[in-house]
């Protein structure tokens, strides 16, 4: 008699949050964000790690095989940079969320719950960022969620103050910073995840734009708390960070900017411009600001450039410019102070 045929094993369950980290020779700090995760009180996620360092991905097979929630390592032999490298890691992804965590953030054990008790209690909202704190010092914020001036300026809101001044109930706000948010994987995917070309740095902020232009909505989720070190991986004030910053912010200005702001905007952003070259000058760090402007001017042409990719994506705008008008800074002040702008969790 014939043996029966044993039917192969169910696939396992699909988790509802997929985690993202990207490294970058970040083993040490890694490994923290990853004992912070096995700390969760949601336990439905896996964990989708892209180790960019060539060579450099032992460390976190070791880390699949001890922890006990499941961690997929994927190693793309090259240097993809935090936009491609979280990039790669959505489409590995099989959550309906996606969380996304620098090696450098720690979430308290209520992270992932309080993030998604915020996505039942805001249901037109797809995109959640986190209170983060200075890991150094936690009695200061990190942020509260990224702020843009049309003219060409990004920063975190709330950056360096007193940890007291964090909202106590959700707020909407402009985008999350990409440190430590979630995003609904439909909604990522349809906006085709990150710019690749930026690399690192302004593309959560160009995420952003690109989310409100077609009806987005944020909310910074008051429970919701990391603890930041900032740059872990590229130092913060680096020549690096400085030409990419901006290249970058030049390339957001003109792929995301509605026309009916764009050319009365043009004299506001060549002031930001030689205001930031002014800056960078007195840091000793011109060289590398000019790069990067250079290199945002030289990337606007060309099927692949800004330009091409301006017509792509203010096709896509859905809401009126005065929609997206309000959830962006435009005082002068307030841009100096880089202070934080947020409203209503549910207000439009």
């Amino acid at each position: 008699m014939p043996s029966p045929v044993e039917s192969p094993p169910p696939p396992p369950p699909l988790p509802s949050v997929s985690v993202l980290m990207v490294s970058y020779y970040s083993a040490t700090l890694a490994r923290r964000a990853l004992d912070h995760l096995a700390a969760q009180d949601w336990r439905d996620f896996e964990v989708v790690l892209v180790e960019n360092g060539t060579g450099g991905a032992d460390w976190a097979r070791a880390e699949a095989d001890r922890r006990a929630f499941p961690i997929t390592v994927l190693t793309p032999r090259r240097n993809l940079g935090f936009a491609a490298g979280n990039n790669l890691a959505a489409r590995h992804a099989r959550g309906r969320w996606l969380a996304l965590l620098n090696p450098d953030a720690f979430p308290d054990p209520d992270w992932l719950s309080a993030l998604m008790a915020a996505a039942a209690r805001h249901p037109a909202g797809t995109a959640f960022g986190s209170v983060q704190l200075d890991a150094a010092d936690p009695t200061r914020l990190d942020g509260v969620g990224d702020c843009w001036c049309p003219a060409g300026l990004a920063w975190r809101g709330g950056h360096r103050m007193p940890a007291d001044r964090a909202p106590d109930e959700d707020r909407g706000v402009f985008g999350p910073c990409a440190a430590a948010a979630l995003w609904a994987r439909a909604d990522f995917d349809a906006l085709g995840g990150f710019e690749a070309r930026y690399f690192c740095y302004m593309e959560d902020v160009d995420l952003a734009l690109r989310h409100r232009l077609r009806g987005g909505r944020c909310v910074t989720v008051a429970a919701a708390r990391v603890r930041h070190v900032g740059s872990g991986t590229t130092a913060r004030h680096s020549a690096f960070a400085i030409e990419h910053d901006r290249r970058n912010a030049l390339w957001t200005v003109v792929r995301t900017t509605p026309a009916a702001w764009l050319w009365p905007l043009l004299p506001a952003v060549l002031l930001v411009t030689l205001v930031m070259l002014a800056r960078a000058a007195r840091h000793g760090a011109l060289g590398p600001a000019w790069r990067g402007v250079r290199a945002g001017l030289a990337g606007l042409g060309g099927p692949g450039g800004a330009w091409a990719q301006r017509r792509a994506i203010q096709a896509t705008r859905t809401v009126p410019v005065r929609s997206l008008a309000r959830a962006m800074t435009w005082n002068p002040l307030q841009v100096l102070r880089r202070a934080p702008k947020s409203w209503p969790a549910d207000a439009p």
